[in-house]
């Protein structure tokens, strides 16, 4: 996801947010293994933590497991449109 580059503006993560749940929605209804991979010298924490919230499976130091931080599609939509509030009031 480096071709995407930092965030430039502030919502930016929340729009990230929504990307990711329609994402993880598509894959899900087709037969095939997706992998989205974030550089951390790329993307901060506020990035990459709410990115792996939307991910049932983690890579995580060589192994593959469950995330016990997944949120179902329709539940990360609900987070990223807080986020999107959120973000308005602070423009």
């Amino acid at each position: 996801m480096s071709w995407i580059r930092p965030p430039t503006r502030p919502a930016f993560p929340a729009d990230l947010l929504s990307y990711e749940a329609r994402v993880t929605g598509w894959l899900r209804a087709y037969p095939l293994i997706g992998v989205c991979m974030y550089d951390v010298d790329v993307f901060d924490g506020r990035v990459v933590i709410p990115v792996v919230k939307g991910h049932p499976k983690v890579w995580l130091d060589g192994q593959l497991i469950d995330n016990p931080y997944h949120l179902r599609p329709e539940q990360y939509e609900a987070a990223s449109s807080v986020a999107h509030e959120l973000l308005r009031e602070v423009d």
